[in-house]
């Protein structure tokens, strides 16, 4: 568990990672929805790039306030549902 100090260090590190999410969604719906009155297609594609990048960073250091055994079971849980949904998907596609 965290301690107050930390609590207070990880809430702010969360409301970044909430603002970082917040600004790629909206580069991916710039990217998705390209009209012909919008920026350049590769400058919109930069753009959510460094969004992503950004996102990323700001998971790497909220991920430091807790322990990686959190993580483990949670993520092989998602990967586990996820390879059902493709496997379910392709013998759908057959």
């Amino acid at each position: 568990m965290l301690v107050a100090r930390e609590h207070s260090a990880v809430e702010l590190q969360l409301l970044k990672l909430a603002e970082e999410a917040s600004e790629l969604s909206a580069a991916i719906m710039r990217v998705v929805n390209v009209s012909p009155w919008s920026r350049d297609e590769d400058e919109l594609f930069a753009e959510f790039l460094g969004e992503v990048i950004d996102v990323e960073l700001m998971l790497e250091q909220v991920k430091v306030y807790f322990d990686d055994k959190l993580f483990e079971p949670i993520i092989k849980a998602k990967l586990e549902r996820y390879e059902q949904r493709l496997r379910e998907h392709l013998l759908e596609a057959e």
